[in-house]
């Protein structure tokens, strides 16, 4: 199995160089605070147990400059991607330095349900609701309906958008199998890096090579999980203090989290 790193395609002649705006995803916005609570707490009411007699719960927590991460401390899960950080056109405009500490936000939701669904699903489902899908592989896509309140389609690019270096995590507990996974996703602009040009789009995971039905070979993005890499989750719940254990549900680490994004 490949080993757990930052991956960022590189951009090829054929494709279209695609700028990921979604509305004003690279602007400041004073509203990012109220967009990112309104969003969280959206999904977590539409993730509910059903069945269940307890009440959901959400935690919030930020780390504030008390409980503010070192560079060493997030080194195992951030290091690799720096330098697309900091390459030519990223589109970041208050990089963090390598010496500054790293504050963020952690939101967990308890008695809900996770993000179930098919982990190697590459394609949009047809009928089978995936959210790990919609949350992790799909842009401006949401199989969500009815009285659903949340779209996880281009509300949860927020959680991207808190972070001064564009970047969150997701890991999640599922109800319908225990399983325990944890994607990284980073959303920055086409930017180029030691010569070459790379897509926006960055993954913390591992890659798995498989076959289309059309005969050709490709490969998938594959979230972290609980079979594999047991010490790494247990090692990220640590850092940023996860509550989460076995109970199922998502949480959502902010890491850098935007200085307008404060206890009040």
């Amino acid at each position: 199995m490949e080993a757990i790193a930052w991956h960022f395609n590189k951009f090829r002649a054929s494709q279209k160089n695609r700028q990921p705006t979604l509305g004003e995803f690279f602007s400041a916005n004073k509203n990012t605070a109220s967009s990112l609570m309104r969003e969280a707490m959206q999904n977590s009411l539409d993730a509910r147990l059903r069945n269940s007699a307890g009440p959901l719960a959400v935690r919030i927590y930020l780390s504030g400059d008390s409980r503010a991460l070192s560079s060493n401390d997030i080194k195992p899960f951030l290091g690799e991607a720096r330098r697309h950080y900091e390459a030519e056109g990223s589109g970041l405009r208050n990089c963090p330095t390598k010496q500054e500490q790293c504050k963020y936000l952690v939101i967990e939701d308890f008695n809900t349900t996770g993000l179930n669904g098919d982990v190697h699903q590459y394609e949009p489902p047809r009928q089978e609701e995936n959210h790990f899908y919609s949350f992790f592989r799909a842009e401006g896509q949401s199989n969500k309906s009815g009285a659903a309140r949340g779209r996880w389609g281009a509300g949860k690019f927020v959680f991207a958008k808190a972070s001064r270096i564009r970047t969150f995590f997701g890991l999640t507990v599922r109800s319908e199998d225990d399983r325990i996974y944890l994607v990284g996703q980073a959303i920055l602009k086409p930017h180029k890096l030691e010569g070459a040009m790379y897509m926006p789009d960055g993954w913390y995971g591992w890659t798995e090579d498989l076959t289309l039905d059309t005969g050709d070979e490709d490969y998938i993005h594959m979230p972290v999980d609980s079979q594999n890499h047991q010490s790494t989750l247990e090692t990220f719940c640590r850092t940023f203090r996860l509550r989460r254990r076995t109970e199922s549900g998502l949480s959502i680490v902010i890491p850098y989290i935007d200085e307008d994004v404060d206890c009040d």
